[in-house]
């Protein structure tokens, strides 16, 4: 990842994080060392705050669209329910 899209990024969840507040919404931010790592912190997040549905963005690139079907098929063994849009 570039500097200038690490700091996008990082100045988009500080917009996010300022607008759930003020609806009294905490963000929660995970990152991860290794991309094929985002699906068991997901599990685990999930786990710990008792998500029962997920709601996400639909990603096109490869790597994601096979990172999502997995997230989908894992959460679904799990009894959760992980609804594109």
């Amino acid at each position: 990842m570039s500097p200038k899209q690490a700091a996008f990024i990082h100045a988009s969840l500080l917009q996010v994080q300022r607008a759930l507040a003020e609806r009294g919404i905490e963000l929660h931010y995970q990152a991860c060392h290794a991309f094929s790592d985002s699906i068991d912190a997901l599990l685990q997040f999930c786990a710990k705050q008792q998500v029962d549905q997920l709601f996400y963005n639909y990603q096109y690139e490869v790597n994601e669209r096979q990172r999502d079907a997995e997230a989908e098929k894992r959460l679904d063994e799990s009894g959760r329910d992980l609804p594109g849009l």
